[in-house]
C-alpha cells in the first residue's frame, strides 16, 4: 500500500517557514560579519609574512655587513701582516655562512686579490670597480647576489674591500613559507628600486623585471616613506601586501588569490545551507512525529503489537487511513503472518535437530533434514567397505605422556581422519578408544566404494607424517597407525533404544576388518580378497591365511603396496 496523502505535507510548510528563516538570517549575519574579520586577518597575515621575510632579508645582511667591515679592519691594520693575515680572513669568512668570498681592490678601485672559501663556485672577479659604488645586484642561473662595498681607512681610503652576498637563503625562507603558510597560489618575493626580483619563491623568476601596479606603483617611494600597503589588484584577483625595507632600497611583496584568500566565506555559506537544510529536516520530521502522535489509528496498532509481543502471530489489525499509519499497519500483518510460519518452521527444525543429535556422518544429516532416513530401530542388508584405524602402542603411550597431551593428539589425529573419510565419500561410524570405524556404501551406494577406502588409508598415512613431524617437535612422541580394510555384506542401520541410537554396521564383514586392524603392523594396510577384486591400480602382495575369529575358517591377507 502506498501513501496517498502523507501527513507530513500538512505541516510542512508551516515547519519549513518557523526554521528556516530564522536560520537563513542568522547565516546571512555571520557571513557578513566573517567577511570583514577574514579581510582585517588576512591582510594581517600578509604582513606577518612580510615582516618575517624582511628580518630574516635584513639580518643576514648586517651580519654580512658586520662581516666585510671587520675585513675592511683587518687589511687596514698594520699590525697584521703576511700570512698570519690571510689566515684570519679565512677563519672570518669561514665563519659566516652569508660570506663565502671578498674581493680587494686598491683604492684607484683596481682588483688586487680575492680570498675564498674552499669548494665554492664564484663568478670570475671584476678587475675594477668605481670606488663611489655602495651596492649593486647581480644574477646567475637564477641565483642573485647582493653587492656590499667597505673603504679600507674610511678616512683616507687605501682600497676596498667587495663581497657579493648570496640570497639563496632568502629564498629558500620564502619558497618555505609559501609552500608550508600560505594559501594555494600565493607568492613571496622582494623587489628593488629598479623593479628587479632579488628572491622570489620561485627560483626561476629570480631576476626577472617586476610589473608595477596600483598597490605597488613605486618601490623607491615606499622606501622613502617606509609605510607598509595592502590593497586589492586592479583585476581583482590577487590581494598584495607590501613591506619596505630598512637597509636596501628595495621591498617584501606577498601576493595571495582572492579565491582562496576568501575561500572560508564560500566553507561558511555552504555552512549556512547545510543548517538551514538541517533545520527544515528537523522540523519536517517534528511534524511528521507530531501527526502521528495525535492519530487514532495508532491506538489500534499500539494493541496489535501488544498481542504480538505475547506471540499471538494469528492476530491482525484492520486500519483504513491511507497514510503512513496505514502503510505500518499492512507491514505489521506481513510480519505477523511471517512469524507465525517462521514459528512452524522453528518447531519443524527442533524436530530434526533432535533426530539429528543421534548422527555424525554428513549424508545422515543430509537425508534428515530431506526427511529420507528411516528413524526407526532396525536395519538392511548393504554391500559395504570397512575401514579400522588403530594407534600401536597407545597403552605405553598414555603411561609416558600427560592425559591433556594424549587428548589432544588423538582430537587433532581424530579430527583429520575423519575429513579424510568424508572426502572420500566415507561415514565415520565411531571412536573407540583409540580406534576409529569407518564404512563405505551407507547410507549412499557407492560402485567404487573399496578403491575410496583405500585411498582414504593411504591419504591418512601419508598425512600422519606431516603430525608426526609437528608432535615430535612439540612432545617428542611418534603417532603409528595399523589399518584393516575389508568388504563385504553387513546390516547397516540403526542400533540403541528409542531414545538414543547409532547409526553403524555389524557383521563378519566387519569383524575381519576389525581383526585385519590387529595383524597389521604399525603403518601397514591389511585387507582381502574381497576388496582386492573391487579395485585396480593398486598392488598387493599376500601375506598367507589367518583365522579370523572362531569357527570362521581361515582369511586369505593381503598388504597394499604403498
Amino acid at each position: 500500500m502506498s501513501v496517498k496523502r502523507p501527513m507530513w505535507m500538512k505541516l510542512a510548510a508551516v515547519s519549513i517557514a518557523l526554521a528556516a528563516l530564522p536560520a537563513a538570517a542568522v547565516g546571512i549575519g555571520l557571513i557578513n560579519i566573517n567577511a570583514d574579520t577574514l579581510r582585517t586577518d588576512s591582510r594581517d597575515f600578509r604582513l606577518v609574512v612580510a615582516e618575517d621575510i624582511a628580518s630574516s632579508f635584513e639580518g643576514e645582511l648586517q651580519q654580512a655587513q658586520r662581516t666585510v667591515a671587520a675585513t675592511s679592519h683587518i687589511l687596514g691594520n698594520p699590525e697584521l701582516v703576511g700570512e698570519g693575515r690571510v689566515a684570519l680572513l679565512q677563519t672570518l669568512i669561514g665563519l659566516d655562512p652569508s660570506v663565502d668570498h671578498i674581493d680587494i681592490f686598491d683604492k684607484d678601485g683596481l682588483l688586487i686579490d680575492r680570498i675564498a672559501e674552499d669548494g665554492v663556485d664564484l663568478a670570475p672577479p671584476a678587475q675594477s670597480i668605481k670606488p663611489g659604488d655602495k651596492e649593486s645586484v647581480m644574477f646567475a642561473a637564477n641565483k642573485a647576489r647582493l653587492s656590499i662595498t667597505v673603504p679600507i681607512r674610511p678616512d683616507s681610503p687605501t682600497g676596498y674591500v667587495v663581497s657579493h652576498i648570496p640570497l639563496n637563503r632568502v629564498q629558500k625562507r620564502a619558497a618555505d613559507i609559501a609552500a608550508e603558510r600560505m594559501p594555494k597560489g600565493s607568492h613571496v618575493y622582494i623587489v628593488n628600486g629598479a623593479n628587479q626580483i632579488l628572491v622570489h619563491d620561485d627560483i626561476t623568476k629570480t631576476g626577472s623585471t617586476f610589473t608595477p601596479n596600483e598597490v605597488i606603483a613605486d618601490i623607491t617611494q615606499l622606501v622613502q616613506k617606509h609605510v607598509a600597503a595592502s590593497g586589492e589588484s586592479q583585476a581583482g584577483t590577487t590581494l598584495t601586501s607590501v613591506k619596505p625595507l630598512s637597509l636596501l632600497n628595495a621591498a617584501v611583496v606577498v601576493d595571495v588569490p582572492l579565491e582562496f584568500a576568501y575561500a572560508s566565506l564560500a566553507d561558511m555559506r555552504r555552512l549556512v545551507i547545510t543548517v538551514t537544510l538541517i533545520a527544515i529536516l528537523l522540523a519536517a520530521m517534528a511534524a511528521f512525529v507530531s501527526a502521528r502522535l495525535l492519530t487514532r489509528p495508532l491506538e489500534r496498532l499500539s494493541e496489535f503489537v501488544r498481542k504480538l509481543a505475547a506471540r499471538d502471530f494469528t492476530a491482525r489489525t484492520e486500519v483504513s487511513t491511507k497514510d503512513e499509519v496505514g502503510v505500518l499497519a499492512g507491514a505489521l500483518n506481513d510480519a505477523a503472518q511471517n512469524l507465525d510460519e517462521s514459528e512452524a518452521q522453528i518447531r519443524k527444525e527442533i524436530e530434526i535437530r533432535t533426530d539429528l543429535s543421534r548422527y555424525l556422518s554428513r549424508d545422515l544429516v543430509e537425508n534428515v533434514v530431506a526427511r529420507e532416513q528411516d528413524m526407526n530401530l532396525g536395519g538392511k542388508h548393504s554391500e559395504i567397505t570397512v575401514m579400522f584405524a588403530d594407534v600401536v602402542r597407545f597403552t605405553p603411550l598414555c603411561e609416558r605422556l600427560e592425559p591433556e597431551i594424549i587428548v589432544s593428539i588423538l582430537n587433532e589425529l581424530f579430527t583429520m581422519i575423519t575429513e579424510i573419510v568424508f572426502k572420500h565419500g566415507g561415514t565415520v561410524d565411531k571412536f573407540i578408544g583409540d580406534c576409529v570405524m569407518a564404512f563405505w556404501g551407507a547410507p549412499r551406494e557407492d560402485k567404487h566404494q573399496a578403491a575410496h577406502a583405500l585411498a582414504a588409508a593411504e591419504e591418512i598415512l601419508s598425512w600422519l607424517e606431516i603430525g608426526n613431524a609437528r608432535w615430535m617437535k612439540n612432545h617428542n612422541v611418534k603417532i603409528e597407525l595399523a589399518i584393516g580394510v575389508n568388504s563385504g555384506t553387513a546390516i547397516v542401520g540403526n542400533i540403541g533404544s528409542t531414545t538414543r541410537m547409532e547409526y553403524t554396521a555389524v557383521g563378519n564383514c566387519v569383524n575381519i576388518a576389525a581383526r585385519l586392524e590387529a595383524l597389521a603392523r604399525p603403518l601397514q594396510i591389511l585387507t582381502t580378497q574381497s576388496t582386492c577384486s573391487q579395485v585396480s591400480g593398486y598392488e598387493f602382495m599376500r601375506m598367507g591365511e589367518e583365522p579370523i575369529g572362531a569357527n570362521q575358517g581361515l582369511v586369505e591377507v593381503f598388504e597394499v603396496i604403498l
